[in-house]
């Protein structure tokens, strides 16, 4: 085994991602547990070695988690994981969101999708699911559906280019989220704050999911402001 990465869980022979994605997926768990440093090297034929896969997939998943800022690039000295980001910057990116998540929460529920609008329940269930006895688990179980929430809302405004630049700043926030604590200490006031966004959607209300979800992000960022003040 390579000294480079820890061990990965392998891909299920029924999963139906794709290799890059379950690369990609793999990686920020890896994150997440701690088992990735800051700076630490991340050599393609290493990790596609141990994962028993070529280096193409391998590439393509650090190459996007390279977008997201998860991951940095150097010449000719490759991969690497990021270095440690600081409040300040955490704070910078949700006042990035706060610039197109509250019009994309009101474009998406001026479509009137009930599709989406179910997505989001289960992205709330999923959330009210996890717990809150900070486990790992529970922890990326919270987390992931606190991506699936706000990734189903900008989809829905059905505009890739918003789509992409939430994809790069909520990589960032995982990369925050990588290396400062790994529990949820909001948990009662984020579920608060969804279940008014996903309220606003069931009632078909665009100008309360737009309001609800410039609240959402205003109050993370002042629990972000005051836990690392």
């Amino acid at each position: 085994m390579s000294p480079d990465i820890p061990q990965l869980r392998p891909l299920s022979t029924n999963s139906r991602q794709g290799l890059p994605e379950w690369v990609y997926d793999s990686l920020i768990d890896l994150l997440l547990e701690g088992s990735l440093k800051p700076g630490q090297p991340l050599r393609i034929d290493a990790v596609a070695e141990q994962l028993g896969v070529s280096a193409t997939p391998v590439r393509e998943a650090l190459v996007r988690l390279q977008a997201t800022g998860l991951v940095s690039r150097a010449t000719h000295k490759g991969f690497r994981v990021a270095p440690e980001p600081d409040g300040a910057e955490l704070v910078q990116l949700i006042e990035a969101r706060l610039y197109f998540e509250p019009t994309a929460a009101r474009v998406a529920c001026e479509a009137g999708d009930p599709g989406l609008t179910e997505q989001l329940r289960a992205a709330y269930r999923s959330q009210e699911e996890a717990g809150s006895n900070e486990s790992f688990e529970e922890f990326r179980q919270f987390l992931r559906g606190d991506q699936m929430f706000h990734q189903a809302i900008i989809n829905g405004t059905g505009n890739n280019f918003v789509a992409m630049a939430a994809e790069a700043i909520n990589g960032h926030v995982q990369r925050f989220r990588a290396f400062h604590g790994r529990v949820i200490t909001d948990r009662t006031e984020t579920l608060d704050e969804h279940l008014k966004i996903l309220q606003a959607f069931e009632n078909g209300d665009p100008e309360a999911a737009e309001a609800a979800m410039r609240n959402h992000l205003i109050q993370v960022r002042e629990r972000v402001s005051v836990t690392h003040s």
